[in-house]
């Protein structure tokens, strides 16, 4: 627990005791996918550290972590019911905050994403992204079920100007308008489970995987769904982390040349985070100093 220079770059006390909070989560998320023999990998940076770095990338401070989508949708299920405090599972169906993904937190600890929002848990956690179907190629059968995902997740996170834009004609969606307007009457959460009930019947029909909305919204880092056939178990700091046996090539769509360093920075830059002082005690104490 001790100040440490890894690769250049100043590893505090305080990132390591960050980096020990999140390892306990990702504990309790193997314990549940051990427990029903679900298939879990490290994912983005959380790969590239367990192959380059043996472990966190020293100016990394989260965990990711894939899971195929029909195993993904039964964790979902379970999830909740099979963590004890302090620690929570979050997702689009019980949390305000509409995430394409899953996250299981630590509320006895701090990751503070929303300072306007004291009453939405914001604890210490680890992401766990869906592995969906994405387009292998020009088959119009695929295209057309990634258009119809992206038109679902307009829907569902930007209805209004979806509407819009089919409205004045500046898009011509897929989806027939009698359809649009029966999602559009739904709620956040019934649209966002239509699009999840959509990606998950796409599983097996292509050969290429991703995670979707990322997919969607930046147009990089697919990569063969073979890759998920041979599984490699690889040290991540007191851990051991299961990842793609061929992972130079999920690497690659991600990164490039990975094996280059380059001290980038993290997704979640900027966030105030503690692995000593909960997000309760946090904002109670804003609330006095703003008093």
């Amino acid at each position: 627990m001790k100040d440490e220079m890894r690769s250049g770059f100043l590893v505090t006390t305080d990132r390591k005791k960050i980096w020990e909070r999140e390892l306990e989560i990702l504990d309790q998320f193997s314990a549940i996918c051990a427990r029903h023999g679900w298939r879990w990998w490290a994912a983005y940076g959380t790969l590239l550290g367990a192959v380059r770095h043996q472990g966190f990338i020293p100016w990394d401070d989260d965990i990711d972590v894939y899971m195929a989508r029909p195993e993904y949708q039964e964790f979902q299920k379970v999830a909740a019911k099979e963590l004890s405090a302090p620690f929570v599972f979050q997702n689009a169906y019980n949390s305000p905050m509409l995430y394409a993904f899953s996250k299981i937190r630590n509320l006895e600890t701090m990751a503070i994403e929303f300072p306007d929002a004291p009453e939405y848990p914001q604890g210490i956690f680890i992401d766990i992204f869906p592995l969906d179907a994405v387009p292998d190629g020009d088959s119009m059968e695929q295209q057309l079920v990634y258009t119809l995902e992206k038109e679902l997740w307009m829907l569902t996170v930007q209805k209004a100007r979806f509407l819009d834009l089919c409205a004045n004609g500046s898009y011509v969606p897929q989806l027939p308008e009698n359809e649009i307007q029966a999602v559009a009457r739904m709620t956040n959460v019934q649209r966002f489970s239509v699009f999840e009930e959509l990606a998950a019947s796409a599983w097996g029909s292509t050969q290429l995987v991703h995670d979707l909305v990322t997919d969607m919204t930046e147009g990089r880092g697919r990569f063969s769904v073979s890759l998920l056939d041979r599984t490699s178990i690889v040290p991540f700091e007191q851990m051991q982390m299961p990842i793609f046996s061929t992972y130079d090539a999920a690497l690659k769509s991600y990164y490039g040349d990975w094996r280059t360093f380059q001290h980038g920075t993290s997704d979640h830059e900027g966030l105030l985070m503690s692995a000593d002082v909960s997000f309760v005690e946090y904002f109670r104490q804003m609330e006095q100093w703003g008093k």
